[in-house]
């Protein structure tokens, strides 16, 4: 997913190195890239390199913490995948280790046009300050599915497991449209044995503006419904998928 877009920006930046942990994977990147770079699988090597200014990190999420530390070490930008570490401890031992350098968590729902939209609505005020919410993600992760894949996914190895792996992203949507939250109140629950050490979850938040609402996501079974976002305003309502936006303004839509 990765290597496809950063070909695409080759008129920013020039990609210089791949470095990963088999060769395997090296020959994957490779086959991908159709350019010559050089490839290692000595991750320190790679960071000393003083050509290198920036390094995107893709690893599992209890082994990404420690290449980023070594990354900031090395004075280097970094842009990462997400979550950004498999508890808060070690998130938080990352931002007090983070230098001047840039680091960005690879987060995609900040950048989807319809949730882009749906803040600069809120934010107009032309729908009124919005009051509550609801959020319902659910979606089966079966095995099929390319992100039940990996190994590490079913270790139940960090907390919240596929909810803080896929949560991510409702947090940042959330967060993108109705601004910091304050207080979360949750219940979690794990319903399938292959998706521990939780799959199933209900919460409910503050935020800083006063907005109250629910957030309810579950991996074990979904819905043949879209995940639709639905805000209540002072002056009117709105629904947000991925595809489309949804406002009414007293009889009009």
């Amino acid at each position: 997913m990765h290597i496809p877009v950063l070909k695409t920006l080759d008129k920013t930046f020039e990609i210089v190195a791949i470095c990963s942990r088999t060769q395997e994977s090296l020959d994957m990147a490779q086959k991908l890239l159709n350019v010559s770079v050089d490839f290692s699988t000595d991750a320190k090597s790679i960071l000393e390199r003083e050509d290198i200014d920036a390094v995107d990190i893709l690893m599992p999420i209890d082994t990404m913490p420690e290449m980023v530390h070594l990354a900031f070490q090395a004075g280097k930008h970094v842009i990462s995948e997400k979550p950004m570490a498999p508890d808060v401890a070690s998130g938080r031992r990352l931002l007090e280790a983070r230098t001047d350098r840039v680091w960005m968590v690879a987060e995609n729902f900040r950048y989807e046009d319809a949730l882009l939209e749906a803040a600069r609505i809120i934010q107009s005020g032309e729908i009124g300050k919005p009051v509550t919410f609801h959020w319902d993600f659910y979606s089966a992760m079966t095995p099929g599915n390319l992100y039940y894949r990996p190994e590490w996914r079913h270790t139940g190895a960090f907390p919240g497991g596929f909810l803080m792996d896929g949560g991510v992203h409702v947090a940042a949507g959330l967060r993108l449209i109705l601004g910091e939250i304050q207080r979360v109140n949750a219940t979690i629950i794990q319903v399938r044995s292959d998706l521990p050490p939780a799959d199933t979850m209900s919460a409910s938040l503050v935020f800083d503006s006063g907005v109250i609402g629910s957030w309810n996501m579950t991996y074990a079974y979904g819905t043949p419904w879209p995940h639709t976002l639905h805000i209540a305003c002072e002056r009117g309502a709105m629904r947000v998928d991925m595809h489309s936006i949804e406002v009414v303004i007293g009889n009009e839509t």
